[in-house]
């Protein structure tokens, strides 16, 4: 049981935010590559952390939710759920076969996506005998990313490139603008 990444996003965040624009963010010359790797991993720590905190699946990758068994209502986890591509069973002779698209619904255009089953094929008993894949995320560009998300990056950012030891440095600002986007809802820790 649980949830895998079959593909994962095919950029980077740093190529979300761009580099010269947080080199400008932290005053940092333009010119100068001495730091260009130190500021892309300050990126994807910060975009990391921000995930974590949201709960959310912010660029987009394709997944795998894998259930030992049916469930009426399966919550998709690290919304923002752009689409179900199938829903899969291994049926009692531990065969993969495909449920019909007519034995379930999802709303997509709900923050946290509960996909309802309609039909309950028997399974064979395995870890993965229910198989959901899906894609989520915010998409690939800086365009299809929240103001307030990038934001909050760009500050956290700035934060670690400022503190590069470890330190008891504050957050709240950079919470406070991710508590925007935040989708707490309990069901979504059930899979992880």
């Amino acid at each position: 049981m649980g949830i895998k990444i079959v593909t994962p996003p095919s950029v980077q965040p740093i190529s979300i935010l761009g580099l010269a624009p947080l080199k400008l963010h932290l005053n940092e010359a333009a010119d100068v590559s001495d730091n260009d790797d130190l500021i892309a991993s300050y990126c994807s720590a910060a975009w990391d952390y921000s995930e974590r905190y949201t709960w959310r699946q912010l660029l987009t990758a394709s997944f795998r939710l894998s259930l030992p068994r049916w469930q009426h209502v399966i919550v998709i986890p690290r919304p923002r759920t752009a689409a179900i591509a199938s829903v899969q069973y291994y049926d009692a002779a531990n065969v993969l076969q495909t449920l019909d698209p007519a034995d379930w619904r999802a709303d997509l255009e709900s923050d946290v996506v509960d996909l309802e089953v309609f039909e309950f094929p028997t399974l064979y008993d395995r870890p993965d005998a229910v198989r959901i894949n899906y894609t989520a995320g915010y998409g690939v560009t800086a365009a299809d990313f929240p103001p307030v998300l990038l934001h909050a990056v760009r500050l956290l950012v700035g934060q670690y490139y400022a503190t590069r030891e470890p330190s008891t440095a504050d957050t709240e600002t950079v919470d406070v603008l991710l508590q925007a986007i935040e989708v707490r809802d309990e069901r979504l820790t059930e899979y992880e």
